[in-house]
C-alpha cells in the first residue's frame, strides 16, 4: 500500500509540474525569443529550490543549519535573478533569522551553533549587497531596480506601476487574445 500511495504521489507531481509548465507563461517565455527569459528562469529555479530547502527547514529537526544554507545559497540566486522573485525570500529569510534566534536562544546552544546559524545567512547577504551596489551603479539609487526612460510606454501616462482602474481592460484583452 506504501508504494501505490508512492506511485500515485509521483504521477501527481509529474502531471503538476507539466500542468505548470505547459499551462503557465513560462511556456511562452522560454519560447519567445524577444523577451530576455534567462534571468526569469535562473530567478524561477533558484525560488523553487530555496521553497524546498525552506520547507525541509520546517518540518526536519536535523542539519537545520546545512537546509537554511542551502535556502541562503539558492534565495541569493533567485535575488540575483529577479528581485521579485528574491524580495519575498527575503521576508522569508528574516522569519527564519528571527524564530532561529529565539530558538538559539531559548536552549541556550553553544556559541559555534550560533555562529553557524548566523553564517548560514552569509550568501543571500552577499546577494543583496551585490544587488543594491548593481542597482546603484547603474541607475543612481539602491531601490531603484528599472529605468522606464527606456521604455516605449510609460507608467505616469497610463496613472502609474498598479492602476486598479486598468485591471478590467487588461483582463478583457488577455482573456480575448488567450488560446
Amino acid at each position: 500500500k506504501q508504494s501505490q500511495r508512492s506511485i500515485y504521489a509521483r504521477m501527481f507531481f509529474f502531471i503538476a509540474i507539466s500542468g505548470f509548465g505547459i499551462g503557465s507563461p513560462l511556456l511562452y517565455l522560454v519560447s519567445c525569443g524577444r523577451i530576455y527569459h534567462e534571468a526569469v528562469l535562473w530567478g524561477i529555479g533558484g525560488s523553487t529550490a530555496a521553497l524546498y530547502f525552506f520547507m525541509r527547514v520546517l518540518l526536519s529537526s536535523g542539519s537545520r543549519n546545512w537546509n537554511v544554507f542551502l535556502f541562503s545559497v539558492f534565495s541569493g540566486i533567485a535575488l540575483l535573478g529577479r528581485v521579485t522573485f528574491g524580495i519575498p525570500l527575503c521576508i522569508i529569510a528574516l522569519y527564519l533569522f528571527w524564530s532561529g534566534v529565539l530558538v538559539l536562544r531559548t536552549s541556550r546552544s553553544t556559541i559555534t551553533g550560533t555562529v553557524r546559524f548566523v553564517c548560514s545567512f552569509v550568501p543571500l547577504g552577499i546577494s543583496g549587497l551585490f544587488q543594491m551596489w548593481y542597482n546603484y551603479a547603474r541607475f543612481g539609487s539602491v531601490f531603484k531596480f528599472i529605468d522606464y526612460r527606456y521604455f516605449y510606454a510609460h507608467p505616469e501616462e497610463f496613472g502609474g506601476e498598479f492602476n486598479l482602474a486598468r485591471l478590467p481592460s487588461s483582463l478583457f484583452n488577455f482573456l480575448r487574445t488567450s488560446p
